[in-house]
């Protein structure tokens, strides 16, 4: 039995196909070495010429670089960043992410697009060891300190 595939053909007619033959039993990658003589589809040739995919495999990429990085919007609109270039993701033991918003900046803005709009996005890998690991635990704890004081305050949990 014989695998049947078509392939549209430049000819008078726009919408016409040629059909290849190839055998059943013949693995894809075999298939890339075949030239096939469109008079006789049985008669297989081996290819001539190298295949040209190996000129457009891309780089392998480090899909797993965690940086550090700090984003700074300017006053021209513009997005300043510097970034620790390495893989600090690999030995840290936290990721700290601050970010800080003009609020009268947002009052103009949807809500679905704050995030756009942060004046300083900072993205920390870090150990626990690290002293801005501590202060920013110390920031963490004195921000809930004082939302916990404050006079009405809510206090609810939710199950995950």
């Amino acid at each position: 039995m014989e695998n049947i595939s078509y392939s549209p053909c430049n000819s008078q007619e726009n919408n016409t196909y040629k059909q290849y033959y190839f055998p059943a039993n013949l693995v894809e990658e075999e298939t890339q070495n075949l030239l096939i003589d469109h008079e006789m589809p049985s008669k297989k040739m081996k290819r001539k010429s190298e295949n040209i995919d190996i000129f457009f495999e891309s780089s392998p990429k480090n899909k797993n670089k965690t940086s550090s990085t700090v984003a700074r919007a300017n006053k021209d609109g513009s997005i300043s960043y510097i970034s620790t270039n390495s893989n600090d993701g690999a030995t840290a033991t936290h990721l700290i992410k601050l970010e800080v918003y003009d609020l009268k900046k947002l009052a103009k803005i949807p809500q679905s697009q704050h995030w756009k709009h942060a004046n300083v996005k900072i993205k920390y890998y870090t150990e626990k060891a690290n002293g801005n690991f501590a202060n920013t635990n110390e920031i963490i704890y004195n921000i809930t300190k004082e939302i916990a004081e404050t006079e009405g305050c809510k206090k609810y949990s939710f199950n995950n």
